[in-house]
């Protein structure tokens, strides 16, 4: 099994990070208070999922009743009636239902507007969870319906805790030098890290030295890609670079957002600027269910646009 699914938290006192939103959370379970609408924001792999399902387990909500859909998908009129005509319905076996609407911002306006009544007016039983990276891009209406909690990148230090507690408990030797390679290119995500952490497993050190060597020059892959893309060269030079990219699309994305930024911040170029912003548009969604199709897309859109 992949790290970062063995060691996924089961509990909210086994997860690393946002100590102050993760006693929030526990003070309302203890409580029992927990809002029926809540906003969980936050970047990729900053425990958004994590603790919705935590939460699934606290709510004594089955698993048939546990409702996971990703925006991406489901995000029109249909989807949103659906919800609303089932959410009266009893759960099926467990205590409550819930709905964990991933990638939320991605609902069209008039899904969203649908789902403003169930929002506000959720039965005893129901609870909807709304994940999102980007919740300025949710409806007005519907952020003022929800609870927030937000979820902030790992710190250098939580990220040196979870790469050392992991690393030890698969005896995986970690020298300074390589939690701090994994920390750079993790970008702040748990997930990413873990990721990196099972790629040098079982490695030694002159093994693990090439690995994140190789790592880097896949980093270069990426901005070779973000290059190709701000200067707007033709689609089939940007796919033939797509096609030698060997790291995972979303590392990939995070690669060309990092370049973009850069390029954002430091270039006083209005036309270059108004290329970079929309590259990150392009790229703002995370790929960890598209893959290597949503990347391509992405690219494709700003070539083509």
């Amino acid at each position: 099994m992949e790290l970062y699914k063995k060691y996924r938290p089961q509990s909210l006192s086994e997860i690393i990070g946002n100590e102050s939103l993760i006693k929030t959370i526990q003070n309302a379970i203890d409580g029992n208070s927990l809002p029926h609408a809540i906003l969980l924001s936050g970047d990729s792999g900053t425990g958004k999922t994590t603790v919705a399902r935590i939460l699934k387990e606290h709510l004594e909500c089955a698993d048939m009743d546990f409702i996971e859909v990703n925006c991406s998908n489901y995000n029109g009129v249909e989807f949103a009636r659906d919800v609303e005509q089932k959410m009266s319905m009893s759960p099926i076996a467990g205590k409550t239902r819930i709905w964990f609407l991933d990638e939320a911002h991605q609902l069209t306006t008039a899904a969203a507007n649908i789902l403003l009544k169930p929002l506000e007016d959720t039965p005893k039983h129901v609870y909807f969870f709304l994940g999102t990276s980007l919740p300025d891009k949710l409806l007005s209406a519907v952020k003022t319906r929800l609870t927030p909690y937000h979820f902030e990148n790992f710190t250098s230090r939580n990220m040196t805790k979870l790469l050392r507690k992991v690393g030890n408990k698969e005896g995986i030797k970690l020298t300074d030098r390589t939690v701090d390679e994994i920390i750079k290119n993790a970008c702040g995500s748990a997930r990413l890290a873990l990721v990196y952490l099972d790629q040098i497993r079982g490695l030694d050190e002159d093994e693990i030295k090439q690995t994140i060597e190789m790592a880097a020059s896949r980093e270069r892959q990426g901005i070779e890609l973000a290059r190709a893309l701000l200067k707007r060269t033709k689609w089939g030079a940007v796919a033939s670079i797509i096609k030698e990219l060997k790291d995972p699309p979303e590392t990939v994305r995070l690669c060309v957002l990092s370049y973009c930024n850069s390029v954002l911040l430091g270039n006083s170029d209005s036309s270059t600027n108004e290329i970079a912003f929309a590259i990150m548009q392009a790229f703002e969604d995370n790929f960890f269910n598209s893959g290597k199709f949503g990347l391509t897309k992405a690219a494709y859109d700003v070539t083509s646009a």
